[in-house]
């Protein structure tokens, strides 16, 4: 072989790169969802979110695989045992919302085994601080402030519901010991 046809055989290499396993994800979760729903196209912004998102699930699938327990769970817990088609609409879903799974809270990919299909259902739940990120976002008004508090197993939390006695929803909650709450129960 000439030197200049090897030459070129090499450039065609270098030339056709694979995609990472993150690009191939969110090209994956555009046809899974095209093929459902509807033909879609994904900003710069929402292939990186997918990007993320395919990071914080296969870490979780790696996780959970390694603590698997061969004799109680037969299946094991890869790419190739999720159901695919229903994990692209509820990607697509969250990352409408525009939230970050690697960010601690937004996004929780926790997989079910579903025993119809034999494959894992993953449940991409959506955290407190994703919660908070998204209602933000989607609000008609702004909001002014929003407040967390955790409840104690010392702490008095009365939830006052809207009613004739009162305009809005609210509660009571009071500190009974401040120094020695106990465990959190909320």
């Amino acid at each position: 072989m000439s030197e200049k046809k090897r030459d070129k055989k090499e450039e065609n290499a270098v030339a056709k790169q694979e995609p990472t396993y993150s690009e191939r994800f969110t090209n994956m979760v555009t046809k899974e969802f095209g093929s459902t729903v509807g033909q879609m196209e994904l900003t710069s912004y929402q292939k990186k979110l997918a990007q993320h998102l395919f990071i914080g699930i296969d870490t979780q699938l790696k996780a959970l695989e390694a603590k698997r327990d061969p004799k109680r769970q037969s299946v094991a817990i890869t790419w190739s045992n999720i159901n695919m088609q229903k994990l692209a609409i509820d990607a697509v879903h969250r990352i409408e919302l525009g939230l970050d799974a690697l960010i601690p809270n937004h996004i929780s990919p926790i997989p079910y085994l579903n025993s119809s299909t034999g494959k894992y259902d993953v449940d991409l739940r959506v955290g407190y601080v994703g919660k908070d990120c998204y209602r933000r976002r989607m609000a008609t008004e702004e909001p002014v402030d929003i407040f967390y508090e955790l409840v104690h197993e010392t702490d008095q939390f009365e939830a006052l519901k809207r009613s004739r006695d009162h305009e809005i929803e609210s509660y009571v909650f009071k500190i009974q010991q401040p120094f020695d709450r106990g465990g959190v129960i909320g």
